[in-house]
């Protein structure tokens, strides 16, 4: 029994058969060309078609895990656009005369050392969107554009890193789980499990001999178990039966309404009904305009602010790595990323209580809506709006009618 430890991603308990994910690897050749016209075509054509097919995957992920998530696909169609980008590999084609397999390969590489190579970690985590769209387009070209399946039964997914890619084109009822050795509790692949609901850890000593073997994932305690001994797996199937027990006691929270014992009422008005309503010819007027709060620099101006729009939607995640001035996207950063903060804190309730001296509201719209240690906090403070994942929403509910 080997037990490693990470940074928890989503609470829950997965028991399951693991299956190490191995990237697909297109074997590339330098092959010499005569008609250096006819590989750029093919390139072309092979670079539109891996924009139509991440095109399709914003559809499906606009569905699965909302729009703000789904425009990662979005920012990598337009980096396939990229001159630079397209440049590179036209050129390389015609100067060397080879195929254009070979040339996207050495631009993909020479495009993502250069992006690794950089200080900061925005521009050092486009190297992986840089492999990610090259990949694309040369499974595409190499005929290899087949999503490969990652099994036949319920698994717990283990691999190096996971892009969001790659995990939004997966099996959702054949995933229990997912560990990774590489990503942030802040990456896109991390709140996209935490909308899908499924428990993950990152930052975790992965091991490729683990493959077939019975493992536990706790999203409670950001704890891997492989291969647990009877007694520890008969006391994780309990948990697992408990926690299975709460979400259904949640379930009876199912459409009713948000509301604090002393009848106050918070979540989100909805964007479908207003497409719905334009779709039936409906005009729809008093539309309410509002503004992120995303910045130390807002959140001092909110009293200024406040006076020219209808409410405030204040984004915790960019609110706390700015006023911490620390890289939510750095994994070597997450232990001194603290999100309870009381400088943090502190802005959340000035522009709470500038939003409510203009007459106009004020939501949450980060992680920290769904951070159930702070809702009554929230609350205290005079928050109206808490907008959270689809797997968040029943929890919140629970403790938000439960508070007096």
């Amino acid at each position: 029994m080997e037990t490693k430890v990470g940074k928890k991603i989503f609470n829950g308990i997965a028991i399951g058969k693991i299956h190490f994910h191995k990237k697909a690897e297109n074997v590339i050749e330098r092959k010499k060309v005569e008609d250096v016209d006819a590989e750029i075509a093919r390139y072309e054509a092979a670079k539109e078609d891996a924009i139509s097919q991440l095109n399709d995957l914003y559809e499906k992920a606009v569905v699965e895990v909302g729009e703000a998530n789904a425009e990662i696909f979005n920012v990598q169609a337009m980096m396939l656009e990229d001159d630079d980008y397209n440049d590179s590999i036209t050129n390389i084609i015609t100067a060397q005369q080879v195929n254009a397999e070979y040339a996207a390969a050495t631009t993909g590489d020479n495009f993502a050392e250069m992006f690794a190579n950089m200080d900061e970690e925005y521009f050092k985590a486009r190297a992986i969107d840089v492999k990610d769209i090259t990949n694309r387009v040369i499974a595409v070209l190499c005929g290899n554009a087949e999503v490969k399946q990652m099994s036949d039964e319920p698994v717990i997914i283990v691999a190096d890193d996971l892009a969001p890619s790659e995990t939004v084109q997966m099996d959702k009822s054949k995933l229990l789980a997912f560990v990774t050795r590489l990503g942030s509790a802040n990456s896109h692949t991390a709140i996209l499990a935490r909308t899908m609901g499924i428990p993950a850890l990152v930052g975790v000593e992965i091991s490729e001999d683990w493959d077939g073997k019975i493992g536990v994932v706790d999203g409670y305690e950001g704890k891997f178990v492989v291969d647990p001994e009877m007694p520890v797996l008969e006391e994780y199937f309990k948990k697992k039966a408990s926690d299975a027990e709460q979400k259904k006691l949640l379930l009876a929270l199912k459409g009713k309404e948000n509301i604090t014992k002393s009848g106050k009422k918070i979540k989100e008005i909805s964007k479908a009904i207003r497409e719905e309503l334009l779709q039936e010819g409906f005009q729809i007027g008093d539309v309410e305009e509002g503004i992120m709060i995303e910045t130390p620099a807002v959140a001092l101006l909110s009293d200024e602010l406040a006076r020219e729009v209808d409410f405030f939607s204040i984004g915790t995640n960019d609110l706390t790595q700015y006023t911490l001035a620390i890289d939510r996207q750095n994994a070597k950063l997450d232990s001194f990323y603290d999100a309870h903060h009381p400088a943090v804190l502190k802005f959340i309730q000035m522009v709470i209580n500038n939003a409510h001296a203009a007459g106009i509201w004020a939501g949450i719209c980060g992680e920290l809506g769904a951070d159930l240690e702070l809702t009554q906090t929230f609350i205290q403070m005079g928050i109206d709006e808490l907008s959270v994942s689809p797997g968040c929403i029943l929890p919140l509910r629970k403790k938000i009618r439960e508070t007096d």
